[in-house]
């Protein structure tokens, strides 16, 4: 019996786009939220187009790596994940490894990514948020009983995976948005 990067988390990772009968199975561009206090406008970021791609691409690849290694307690506290994520996506991971613990279950091995960029924002555009889109494979990324018993024998594979990542400010990059689809969706 062996489960790859299961249901709990792709559940928790759908987009509200999707759920929203949306047609588009990438994920939907949203505004910035509104800010938490006086409003205030922020310079553009002053990161070169491929210095900003290698940063929402770090932040992207950080997510996972961090969620994996989350995953191997499913602690959903785990500080790195905080590092690189916020909003919604931070809320979906937590949610997922909640899930795992009070399964009794945790994640060992690791997905492979092949992101790209494939949006970027409007030279001059204050809010520099990146669409990335990638087919993560999670053939390798199984899901065990805490006694190490594997916990079905699902398939993984490859899936269709899209992010939103932004400069939050002073050069910090998250991902704030994330949806994994299905395996065989790339």
């Amino acid at each position: 019996m062996m489960q790859r990067f299961g249901a709990v988390v792709i559940g928790s990772l759908l987009l509200a786009g999707a759920s929203a009968g949306c047609s588009d199975d990438r994920p939907q561009r949203q505004d910035a939220p509104p800010p938490a206090s006086t409003p205030s406008l922020r310079a553009p970021s002053q990161d070169t187009p491929a210095s900003a791609d290698t940063k929402a691409l770090a932040a992207y690849r950080g997510m996972w790596n961090a969620y994996a290694t989350a995953g191997e307690s499913a602690d959903p506290t785990h500080g790195d994940l905080a590092q690189y994520t916020t909003g919604d996506a931070l809320s979906a991971l937590t949610k997922g490894l909640d899930e795992y613990r009070d399964k009794g279950q945790v994640m060992k091995g690791r997905p492979v990514m092949t992101p790209r960029v494939t949006e970027r924002p409007p030279a001059g555009d204050p809010v520099q948020q990146f669409e990335i889109q990638d087919c993560l494979d999670s053939t390798n990324w199984l899901i065990y009983e805490k006694s190490g018993k594997l916990v079905n024998d699902e398939p993984g594979g490859r899936r269709f995976t899209g992010a939103f990542v932004r400069d939050t400010g002073d050069g910090v990059w998250k991902v704030w948005s994330v949806g994994v689809h299905e395996v065989g969706s790339c």
